[in-house]
């Protein structure tokens, strides 16, 4: 747990090293354990490596730049989202609804027009 404190609240964590170092080199020994299981040539110092490339902490010019990235990509799916209303919503105007139900009221009257009797029809299927 410690390791997840360290960048962000490096007061609250635990100041024996010993059992930090060697919490570390479990996780490192699991972590090459499962990665060996699904490559074959994984080795130490590409976990090290890793695992050091994520301490690095980010300027404040990084984080301002990953904050626009989420905000373009948060605003794209906003007007996606608005663009499938609009298109969805456009289709379900009053007038269209009206000339819906005036096609069902024509196909009802056809069929009626063809067969009148009603309850064989609609009531003996």
């Amino acid at each position: 747990m410690n390791a997840v404190w360290k960048n962000l609240w490096p007061d609250c964590i635990r100041t024996d090293s010993v059992s930090l170092v060697e919490a570390a080199n479990e996780d490192v020994a699991e972590t090459i354990a499962v990665g060996r299981q699904l490559v074959s040539d994984l080795n130490l110092s590409d976990i090290e490596e890793y695992i050091e490339s994520h301490d690095v902490e980010l300027e404040t010019n990084d984080l301002i730049e990953l904050n626009e990235e989420y905000k373009d990509k948060e605003q794209d799916i906003e007007d996606a989202l608005r663009d499938d209303v609009k298109e969805s919503t456009y289709l379900f105007t009053t007038p269209n609804i009206k000339e819906y139900i005036a096609m069902i009221q024509t196909a009802i009257d056809f069929i009626t027009k063809i067969d009148p009797d009603i309850e064989r029809k609609w009531f003996h299927t």
